[in-house]
């Protein structure tokens, strides 16, 4: 079970991976923000379409950090490209 210290750091580490993806994200055209609710995983919702944001958290899997969204856009948080992988699977 993680101590509050270790839930602390891993939101921040989830917060920092998503304000880089929201920078990367904004390169390519699309808006977004990003959340920070007391207690809970910070999220980033990107506007692709007008009026419709999706949200997108980091998440930790066995393969290291990543992204998710709900209907199952998934990208490594590391890898060169990972905003443009998720904003193609999230347009088509």
């Amino acid at each position: 079970m993680e101590t509050p210290a270790q839930k602390s750091d891993s939101r921040e580490e989830d917060f920092i991976h998503l304000i880089r993806l929201s920078w990367d994200s904004c390169v390519h055209g699309a808006s977004s923000s990003s959340p920070l609710p007391v207690g809970a995983s910070p999220a980033l919702e990107m506007a692709i379409v007008p009026g419709s944001p999706i949200r997108v958290r980091a998440v930790r899997g066995a393969n290291g950090r990543g992204f998710s969204r709900r209907e199952g856009a998934r990208g490594p948080a590391l890898a060169e490209g990972a905003a443009e992988a998720i904003l193609r699977a999230v347009s088509s």
